[in-house]
């Protein structure tokens, strides 16, 4: 559970976010009733486990900073760099944490294939088929203390939902020597009945 603070800070970024939301479509209009539940809480899932000291990472299509901004927000000790090929989405992360003063995101605006810089930990909130979403991982890979137990080993963490087997098929069809695991969300309610964490690593 996030301390006082820390749930204080997300529910300044829910207000901050959702205000910016009437101006700028980042997420449907419908989902302000339920922002802390289907977004906020979603992208916390991925606390669930640690990430390793010196661990560095990107987030593919942040569309307005989910999952960077809740993640960053809830480990301030993590340097988190939001990637998306959209200005608009790119300033309103800027203006976010800005605002917020959440000081451990970067932004880059551009295409994730051309993203210039490494990470030792890519996470994605349904940007892309996990196929493609490793081939961005892959990339720009750097090396990371892995020995630490309990942690998200280096790879890719997916915020997905529904039926994965042919995304499942394609990763390992392209991508054999990958190990992906499939972390069901059931247990934080109704809405992530369906809703999984896909871990995938190099071993």
């Amino acid at each position: 559970m996030a301390d006082t603070l820390t749930t204080q800070k997300l529910k300044a970024f829910e207000a901050a976010f959702l205000e910016l939301n009437r101006h700028h479509n980042l997420v449907a209009r419908g989902d302000g009733p339920h922002f802390w539940e289907r977004h906020i809480m979603h992208c916390l899932a991925l606390t669930r486990r640690a990430f390793p000291e010196g661990a560095q990472v990107v987030d593919w299509g942040t569309g307005g900073g989910l999952p960077a901004i809740p993640l960053a927000i809830a480990l301030p000790w993590l340097h988190i760099t939001a990637v998306d090929s959209m200005q608009k989405k790119i300033m309103a992360v800027h203006r976010l944490t800005r605002e917020l003063k959440v000081a451990n995101v970067s932004t880059w605006c551009g295409r994730a294939h051309a993203w210039p810089g490494k990470a030792t930990h890519s996470v994605s909130r349904a940007t892309a088929p996990l196929e493609v979403l490793w081939g961005w991982h892959k990339r720009v890979a750097g090396p990371c203390r892995a020995e630490q137990k309990g942690v998200w080993a280096p790879g890719l963490l997916c915020l997905k939902g529904g039926d994965l087997s042919l995304e499942l098929g394609a990763l390992h069809s392209a991508h054999g020597d990958v190990t992906a695991e499939v972390i069901p969300l059931d247990d934080l309610g109704a809405w992530f009945d369906e809703k999984v964490i896909v871990h995938v690593w190099h071993e």
